[in-house]
């Protein structure tokens, strides 16, 4: 620790002695542990617990000095799922470089995460700090896609965490580059979290703020701020419904929110209340590569809704939301909102353009 040299090894005995006994907590020091490798957590049944210390001029900080994943959570794929994790009050700072031709990990399929945590039963990520990630920030994820029973994620609380300069660039594949991404996902909230790539630190966008997908249900994503840097700010795609997403500002894309569900499943409402969503911030002064629908004049919008259903039930309600588009920041489009559901109710929404002579509609295709 404050030494320069890598404490892997030590910490990695000590994780593999704690996760002999369940509820086992190790309790970091204040200081810099610096890291060359991924730390790794294997277990089927047993709950562990890291935590740090976060106060004023006194916290826990994992440096990592290579490319890799720092933290690794893996369960065994069961039914019904086992064990959990806890971390709290640590700052996670990786080991990248900004976005240029030469960059070794852009347009490449290869990426890490500060944290990664696959098929386990429960998730509790709390006051951590995240910076300078290449790949995703947080990704919560089963090994099996498909699962949909008791085989996901029972609960996944990701709530007060900074995420900065986390981004990726892959827009061939578009599946990585996210700050927050949850599959399989039973029931969680991601709550007061803040979300910034910063452009002109960074300069390439990352994929997305906050990801929903793969069957995943009952998820609150309430009082995040998404303020800068991702290609869309929430993206939602293939779940189970049930969300409700309140009092979220999504900044810094023409893109802001995408929501792209197969109703025909079996589908619980989902509500979006209250979020401010806007382009500011997306700089003009600076080139980056967007991925979902660019080329696709009007697809790109503040809201893009598609959904297919055989009845005309409003699963989706979009409500009381702020949209604005700023004239000084990119709006490659001429569309506010881009409904492509008829199982949509979008009512009672401030919608403006601010300081423009450009006209920006609002598309209803399959009237909802």
């Amino acid at each position: 620790i404050n030494d320069g040299k890598d404490d892997t090894s030590s910490i990695q005995n000590c994780i593999n002695e704690a996760i002999k006994h369940e509820n086992a907590q190790i309790i970091f020091e204040p200081g810099i542990y610096n890291l060359n490798n991924q730390l790794v957590l294997d277990y089927t049944t047993s709950s562990i617990q890291l935590s740090g210390t976060k106060a004023l001029n006194n916290i826990t900080e994992l440096h990592s000095t290579s490319e890799k994943n720092i933290i690794g959570v893996r369960g065994y794929y069961a039914n019904p799922s086992t064990g959990s994790f806890k971390i709290n009050d640590f700052k996670i700072k990786g080991y990248n470089k900004p976005f240029s031709a030469m960059h070794n990990k852009a347009n490449k399929p290869n990426w890490s995460a500060a944290i990664i945590v696959t098929d386990i039963r429960n998730v509790i990520i709390d006051y951590v700090t995240i910076e300078n990630f290449y790949g995703q920030g947080i990704q919560i994820a089963s090994t099996n896609r498909n699962a949909n029973g008791d085989d996901r994620f029972n609960k996944v609380e990701i709530t007060n965490n900074r995420i900065i300069d986390v981004w990726g660039f892959h827009p061939k594949g578009d599946d990585y580059g996210d700050a927050i991404y949850l599959s399989n996902v039973v029931n969680g909230i991601v709550k007061n979290n803040y979300i910034e790539n910063s452009l002109q630190r960074t300069k390439q966008l990352g994929r997305c703020g906050i990801v929903l997908e793969y069957l995943c249900e009952n998820i609150k994503v309430i009082n995040n701020q998404v303020k800068e840097g991702y290609d869309r700010p929430l993206h939602i795609e293939n779940t189970l419904g049930g969300h409700l997403v309140e009092n979220n500002t999504f900044y810094g894309s023409d893109l802001g929110i995408v929501v792209v569900e197969n109703l025909d499943k079996p589908y619980k409402k989902t509500e979006i209340l209250k979020n401010k969503i806007s382009n500011i911030n997306l700089r003009k002064d600076i080139t980056y590569t967007k991925s979902y629908n660019e080329g696709n004049y009007g697809d790109r919008s503040l809201v893009f809704l598609l959904t297919n259903m055989k009845t005309k039930n409003e699963m989706i309600i979009f409500k009381n939301n702020q949209l604005k588009v700023y004239d000084d920041f990119v709006y490659n489009s001429n569309a506010i909102i881009n409904n492509r559901s008829k199982n949509v109710s979008i009512t009672n929404n401030e919608i403006r353009s601010l300081n423009s002579k450009k006209n920006y509609f609002i598309f209803n295709y399959a009237k909802g």
